[in-house]
């Protein structure tokens, strides 16, 4: 018995340092330029829950940085509509922050022209970025909106 225990232990220990969750799936996503992964994982989610916080911010994420100016100020919209109602308290602190940024982000994309468009999307394909709203994320993380039942 004391020789199967110490065999379990290390194995158990092992399993849980290597576990990946899934705030750092979707920015590890990400920071390797697999947006259309993010996408498809935030189209997922929000096939089976059109209010899904996290995957709203992963879909404004990738609008920001990949769509022209009504996409992504309806994406943005959609995220601050829905984050008001969001209680989670870590969620709940970056969100204030959230609200500014988005008001910044739209008039920043209202404003440029088809050289800075170009510019811009060519520096967002790169890899080795965090996703856009990597904070909000973070919180959500925080909170353990990823590891509660959906």
């Amino acid at each position: 018995m004391k020789y199967i225990l110490s065999m379990i232990i290390p194995a158990f220990t092992l399993w849980d340092a290597n576990a990946t969750s899934y705030f750092d799936n979707i920015t590890n996503l990400w920071y390797t330029a697999r947006f259309s992964n993010v996408l498809e994982i935030a189209n997922e989610r929000l096939s089976s829950d059109t209010n899904d916080i996290a995957a709203l911010l992963m879909k404004a994420s990738y609008d920001v940085a990949f769509n022209e100016a009504t996409v992504v100020s309806n994406s943005l919209r959609r995220v601050l509509a829905v984050g008001q109602r969001v209680a989670s308290p870590a969620f709940s602190n970056v969100f204030q922050i959230t609200k500014i940024d988005a008001k910044g982000i739209l008039r920043y994309m209202s404003l440029r022209n088809n050289d800075q468009k170009l510019d811009d999307w060519v520096k967002e394909a790169q890899p080795g970025l965090d996703i856009h709203h990597i904070h909000e994320l973070k919180a959500l993380d925080d909170d353990g909106y990823f590891v509660k039942p959906r």
